[in-house]
């Protein structure tokens, strides 16, 4: 196998791994938001409208039983699983000693990263 193929598979492997790490999530998510529908009036008070605000001041034990911690960490692996990869890109090309792409390269993950904090925060 050659070295561009290897690299290619890298890069398909983080992005594949982020892909599922994200479901994974959010399927936890949503079976823990059945579940508390169906069984515990405990999980899930934490209200949806206010959760960025009020989970601040809940304790860690308390937000794991949320199902929004769960989908909101699967939004945020989502988001930032192309960084992951960009990452990758620029590791991938420093190695080979290629600093055209490493350039470019860098350049695409400053544009992702502030698009990133441009929709977090607006």
């Amino acid at each position: 196998m050659n070295h561009d193929t290897r690299t290619e598979k890298r890069i398909a492997q983080t992005l594949r791994g982020g892909i599922l790490l994200s479901g994974g999530f959010m399927l936890a998510g949503f079976l823990l938001h059945v579940y508390g529908v169906l069984f515990s009036p405990f999980v899930g008070v934490i209200r949806e409208a206010h959760f960025a605000e009020e989970m601040w001041h809940h304790s860690f034990i308390d937000l794991l039983q949320q199902p929004l911690t769960y989908i909101y960490l699967g939004i945020l692996t989502l988001m930032f699983t192309p960084v992951v990869r960009v990452l990758l890109t620029i590791i991938l090309f420093a190695h080979e000693g290629d600093r055209r792409y490493v350039l470019i390269s860098s350049i695409v993950l400053v544009v992702v990263l502030a698009s990133i904090v441009l929709s977090v925060t607006h």
